[in-house]
C-alpha cells in the first residue's frame, strides 16, 4: 500500500517462530514517530485503519494520509460499510428527495449548506440567497420529515446524514 502506513508484528515469539499471543500490531506514522498499538487479535483494525487512510488519500489525490488525521471520516467511513446504517440512511434521504421532487423544493441542498456552514442559519441563507426565515422553515420541514422534531442533536444527525450521503454517492459513481 505504498507507504501510507505500515503494520508489523512486534513482541515475543513463541516456539518455532510462531507469534506469541502477547504480540502487538503497530501502525507507524514514521514521519512524526507516532504509533498506535493494538493487540495482535486486532490486526483487522490496523488494516482497516490503513485502508481508510488510503481511501481518503486516493480520493483527495494526496500522497499520504494518516488515520489519526481523518477526523469525522474516521467514524463515517466504517458507517458507510455497515448495511444497517446505510439502509437507515437511504430511507431518510429518500424522504427528503421525495419531498423535493413532489414540491420542487431544495431541502437536501438546504441541509447540505447548513452542514457546510456549521449550522449557522444566516450563513446558510446567504449562501443560498434566501431569507433566514426560509432556511428556518426548510430546516423545520426536514426535521418533521426525518422524524427529528424533538431531537436535540439535529445538527449532528444531519451532518452524519449529509456526509454519509456524499460517501455513498462517491461509491455508486
Amino acid at each position: 500500500m505504498r507507504n501510507y502506513s505500515s503494520a508489523f508484528l512486534q513482541g515475543n515469539h513463541g516456539r518455532h517462530g510462531q507469534p506469541h499471543p502477547a504480540a502487538f500490531v503497530k501502525i507507524t506514522n514514521a514521519a512524526l514517530r507516532r504509533a498506535d498499538f493494538h493487540p495482535l487479535p486486532e490486526l483487522d483494525i490496523c488494516l482497516q485503519k490503513s485502508l481508510y487512510a488510503w481511501r481518503v488519500a486516493q480520493k483527495n489525490g494526496a500522497p499520504l494520509v494518516y488515520h489519526q488525521d481523518l477526523g469525522l471520516l474516521a467514524f463515517i467511513l466504517p458507517l458507510s460499510e455497515n448495511r444497517s446504517a446505510v439502509s437507515h440512511h437511504r430511507a431518510l434521504t429518500r424522504r427528503i428527495e421525495a419531498y423535493d421532487r413532489k414540491f420542487h423544493s431544495d431541502l437536501m441542498e438546504t441541509l447540505a449548506s447548513f452542514v457546510l456552514r456549521d449550522g449557522e442559519i444566516t450563513a446558510t441563507a446567504e449562501t443560498l440567497h434566501l431569507h433566514p426565515n426560509t432556511v428556518r422553515y426548510r430546516l423545520q420541514r426536514a426535521r418533521e420529515l426525518l422524524g427529528l422534531e424533538h431531537d436535540r442533536h439535529f445538527r449532528e444527525t444531519v451532518s452524519l446524514l449529509i456526509r454519509l450521503r456524499e460517501l455513498c454517492e462517491e461509491e455508486e459513481a
